[in-house]
């Protein structure tokens, strides 16, 4: 199977440009575990299996994302934005936008520059959600939002914001450098019971009223460099707390994004992927060259 490899902002993807229709998701995600591997596969934090959408018009895809461990993700900003920059090296002549469809909804791309194999799109990441049944998120009582949420974790309370970019997140304000052990925190609370899908953690240091710093932990991968979502997800927590305005860069140790919750509605994520290789995948059953 060919494959391109991406990076955004040091969060590593593989592209695959090829139908994963007809394929049961415990097929492509053992696929995904392969080819994810870093000792014995290609290596990334993730991968999207890309198709055309059916009956859709020429510019639209679709997209399924997995993770290393072979769990599906529904929606990865910098995932999504390596293969929107997939689509537009394989296909230089296209329109400036770039739809993909994913299981959480439509997302749109504009291209803003192009330098190389180097792409800056803005994307229309959608509305957020706070509803702990949209999240999801069990809570002790109900509630319409999970702000500053009390979660219990082996004794220890941490003050969550937990919301939906079409995946999970759980905000955590605070500086990463006073939590040595924040990986091991972070994998408990990815995994805490009231989480039923688990979910991806941030921890937020606010350095200004227009620029937060973030530390990453995604579902299924571990500690990033970046997240595309979950600066998406640290950014509106910040808005919501009072703490920053509604454009806001997103510092992390991959790079700077630029989050902007327009209107309090949609929320459009701006930053760049580098497509760094092209390959193809051998041994593995059922791959063909498309």
């Amino acid at each position: 199977m060919r494959f391109l490899k991406a990076q955004a902002n040091g969060n590593d993807y593989l592209v695959a440009m090829t139908g994963a229709s007809g394929m049961s998701a415990a097929g492509l995600g053992a696929r995904a575990a392969r080819m994810c591997d870093r000792h014995f596969g290609v290596g990334s934090d993730g991968i999207v299996f890309l198709s055309r959408g059916e009956g859709s018009s020429p510019s639209g895809w679709e997209a399924r994302i997995f993770n290393p461990d072979g769990g599906e993700a529904e929606v990865s900003g910098n995932g999504l934005r390596c293969a929107a920059a997939g689509i537009g090296f394989l296909e230089p002549h296209r329109s400036e936008e770039i739809r993909i469809r994913t299981s959480s909804g439509e997302k749109t791309f504009r291209r803003l520059e192009r330098r190389g194999n180097r792409f800056r799109f803005e994307a229309d990441m959608g509305c957020p959600a706070f509803e702990p049944d949209r999240i999801p998120m069990r809570t002790a009582e109900r509630l319409e939002k999970a702000l500053g949420y009390p979660l219990a974790v082996e004794g220890r309370i941490f003050p969550v914001t937990a919301l939906s970019i079409g995946n999970p997140h759980c905000v955590i304000f605070g500086r990463v450098a006073e939590e040595a052990d924040w990986p091991r925190w972070s994998s408990l609370i990815s995994g805490h019971e009231a989480f039923p899908n688990r979910t991806n953690v941030e921890w937020v240091e606010i350095l200004g009223p227009d620029r937060i710093r973030v530390s990453f932990w995604e579902r299924g991968v571990g500690p990033t460099l970046s997240s595309g979502s979950g600066s998406c997800a640290a950014a509106i927590a910040g808005i919501l707390a009072g703490m920053t305005t509604e454009r806001v860069t997103v510092s992390s140790e991959g790079g700077d994004l630029a989050v902007e919750w327009r209107d309090r509605k949609k929320i459009f994520l701006t930053g760049e992927a580098e497509l760094v290789f092209e390959g193809r995948c051998l041994g593995a059953e059922g791959d063909d060259d498309r």
